[in-house]
């Protein structure tokens, strides 16, 4: 599953860097500094993963096919993405919210251990659930809209143009940014003397 085992405390074996700091075998490393991961909805994964804004950014390059863009600040307009919600009009989307998945298993729950009162209550909260399509696409705007962009961008100036484009918005590499600004920071973070034993 890609993660790292744990080992013995007995076969870990300590080791120096050349600045003097602890290291520790056996467990992989770790970061100095985390930041917390960034998800992408399911929502949209179905999106790209069914071809629908693949399809979308086929109509929209044909249409801008004499434009160029600046792979670091390229953005579709608010116009191009009313036109990615028209364009999904009447398509199907197979997406279940997590939400409407837990609802749907305490239901059966409910119904199994006989509370029907519970399993009524369930139904109507389900039934409040906005889980459309067309709701789902304003709900999860900002990131359909970045794949848009990325798509777009991937047609440009291939992957390097991509990774060019999410530099600005990535967190490791702004918090590094960070880091290598402030002297005082970077210095007691490459001075440290141990690291965190996994």
């Amino acid at each position: 599953d890609g993660t790292v085992g744990k080992v013995a405390d007995s076969l870990v074996r300590e080791f120096t860097t050349r600045g003097g700091r602890k290291v520790y075998d056996g467990g992989g490393i770790s970061p100095d500094i985390a930041t917390e991961p960034q998800y992408i909805s399911r929502f949209a994964v179905t999106l790209l993963a069914m071809g629908f804004i693949e399809d979308f950014v086929d109509e929209y390059m044909q249409e801008h096919h004499t434009d160029t863009i600046d792979n670091r600040t390229f953005s579709i307009t608010d116009a191009d993405y009313d036109a990615f919600v028209k364009f999904m009009e009447g398509k199907e989307v197979p997406y279940e919210s997590e939400t409407r998945r837990v609802l749907k298993v305490l239901k059966e729950a409910a119904e199994n251990d006989l509370y029907s009162d519970l399993a009524q209550e369930i139904t109507a909260i389900e039934g409040d659930l906005k889980d459309d399509t067309q709701t789902n696409l304003h709900t999860y705007r900002k990131e359909i809209a970045e794949t848009i962009n990325n798509d777009i961008v991937l047609r440009h100036s291939y992957q390097a143009g991509v990774i060019e484009h999410n530099l600005g918005d990535d967190t490791e590499v702004l918090r590094a940014t960070e880091v290598l600004e402030n002297p005082t920071e970077y210095q007691e973070i490459t001075t440290m003397q141990t690291s965190e034993k996994k």
